[in-house]
């Protein structure tokens, strides 16, 4: 997809970088004032190869320098554990060696946010979210859609079988879709989109009041949410 730039007025002026690799796409945004920059590509398993380069590229674009940057807000999972190592150590390196905070924020909520800015699902609707989790399993959110067009979680996340997911939505998003067949839910969707993944770009305004209100951490406490436990996976 590659660099593309975005009037956003309502948000607080602040400049925030947010990086989102917890799924097959590596994505890349920049606010500054009011304007947006992201580089959202489709380059599975080769998110260390690319992600400093897409970093340095948004802040090009817009003629910033690292020193500017106010926080950093990154998609913390759950999602591919590889992806949320990347995005996570990255992150953390980044705002070390800056010395400002982090913003994480649930990948979940990332694809839900996604969604809405998408089009394909706005005020008043109901929105599940599921993530391919491998081993049969899927992460799985429900969303509300307030009436300020933001994604408000009705349930906790999970990790769980195709057939324990249990929702109202109408609306379903996310390469957990594959397992369509396995989801007593997927005869009530009346509109899924297996193919969205999580943008950078959907993150800003949420980043930009967080850190307008303190919601931010330090770089030590900026990690992973896995949902499943490590010996799963070691």
């Amino acid at each position: 997809m590659g660099l593309a730039f975005f009037e956003a007025s309502n948000l607080i002026m602040t400049r925030i970088l947010a990086l989102e690799t917890s799924a097959l796409d590596c994505s890349v945004a920049l606010s500054d004032a009011g304007r947006q920059v992201q580089d959202h590509r489709h380059i599975p398993q080769a998110h260390t190869r690319h992600l400093l380069g897409m970093v340095d590229g948004v802040l090009d674009s817009m003629q910033i320098a690292k020193t500017d940057l106010d926080a950093i807000a990154f998609g913390q999972g759950p999602g591919s554990f590889t992806g949320l190592r990347i995005c996570a150590s990255f992150a953390q390196g980044l705002a070390f060696g800056l010395d400002i905070p982090l913003i994480p924020m649930s990948s979940l909520w990332v694809l839900a946010q996604t969604a809405v800015d998408k089009g394909l699902a706005t005020s008043g609707d109901t929105l599940c979210c599921l993530f391919d989790a491998r081993m049969d399993e899927v992460y799985f959110c429900e969303y509300k859609i307030d009436e300020n067009g933001l994604a408000q979680p009705t349930v906790e996340e999970q990790l769980c079988a195709p057939e324990s997911v249990n929702t109202q939505a109408t609306i379903a998003v996310g390469r957990g879709l594959v397992y369509e067949q396995r989801l007593a839910a997927f005869k009530q969707f009346t509109l899924h989109e297996i193919d969205l993944m999580p943008e950078a770009n959907s993150m800003l305004g949420s980043a930009a009041k967080r850190l307008g209100e303190g919601e931010v951490v330090a770089v030590e406490l900026g990690q992973p949410v896995y949902l499943r436990g490590k010996s799963a996976w070691q």
